[in-house]
């Protein structure tokens, strides 16, 4: 289930000597000092590029109340809420993208009346903070459900699909009645695989990241298996994947599909990882799910 994308800002296949340079690079560091190199891979993947909202997003955003809140790791997360009453729905945006990926959904869910509360994810949009990943937000969406209280519902894209995933399966448990997961990762260390063998990484170099991760947000990254504990969610949860997704292949919705109890897989055609997002379809179907009863 191999990607065919490059994590930024690593050079991609287009890059000719360009990538075939870094691979040299990153063969002879991590030969030669595996634990340096790896702290830098951890920076290079880890530091998201913020791109700015389009007009349309940013005409949503400001219909929004703002207001941050701070994490248990210290991050500073912005939230963009819209309505007053009725049940309240996360949306969590994917990797180096902000709150306004979601200006087409807004409107959906407070017509079938919901509260929304979009978050900007730690470095990501108005949010503080140089690093991110999925630690980083699973500790924002966590920090947000302890300010509000309950959460009725979460929906999340590509690697915040895999925070509303893991918030549900790892403890302390986030208690959702629903959950959306649109183009994610089925297993999170298959994303780090996937990308290691694309930039040629050695292994030793490799298992140093995984430490210089488990050092830095002080977890194990073996428990970020989602085939060992997808299986665990309890949550409705429905799972939105493209045939044709470029950068997350469609066989990881049908493994997630086939390891939540009860998960219900709506699958899409030509639509690839971003434009399932402004989908209407899509859109009619995730809070037509989050709507039943």
């Amino acid at each position: 289930m191999a990607s065919p994308v490059p994590p930024s800002p690593i050079p991609s296949a287009s890059g000719g000597w360009r990538l075939r340079l870094f691979r040299a690079a990153l063969r002879a560091g991590g030969t030669f000092a595996p634990l340096p190199t790896a702290r830098l891979v951890n920076r290079w993947i880890g530091t998201p590029p913020r791109k700015p909202s389009s007009p349309k997003e940013a005409a949503v955003l400001m219909t929004a109340r703002r207001v941050p809140v701070t994490t248990s790791r210290g991050y500073t997360v912005m939230t963009y809420r819209w309505g007053d009453a009725g049940r309240l729905v996360l949306l969590q945006h994917g990797w180096s993208a902000d709150s306004g990926r979601w200006y087409q959904w807004v409107e959906p869910l407070l017509q079938a009346g919901f509260q929304v509360i979009a978050i900007d994810g730690p470095a990501h949009g108005e949010s503080t903070g140089e690093m991110s990943g999925l630690i980083a937000f699973m500790d924002g969406m966590a920090a947000v459900a302890r300010e509000v209280g309950e959460v009725y519902g979460a929906v999340g894209h590509s690697l915040g699909g895999a925070a509303v995933l893991y918030s549900m399966a790892l403890a302390p448990r986030l208690p959702l009645q629903r959950a959306v997961i649109l183009s994610t990762y089925a297993n999170m260390i298959d994303l780090f695989e996937d990308q290691a063998a694309y930039m040629h990484m050695p292994r030793r170099t490799l298992n140093a990241l995984y430490r210089e991760i488990e050092k830095q947000y002080a977890v194990r990254v073996a428990d970020y298996n989602g085939l060992v504990c997808a299986p665990s969610v309890a949550t409705p949860t429905l799972i939105v994947h493209d045939r044709a997704d470029e950068v997350v292949a469609f066989a990881h919705g049908e493994t997630l599909a086939s390891l939540i109890p009860g998960a219900r897989l709506f699958a899409t055609e030509k639509l690839g990882h971003h434009l399932l997002l402004r989908n209407k379809e899509v859109i009619r179907e995730a809070v037509g799910f989050l709507a039943e009863d």
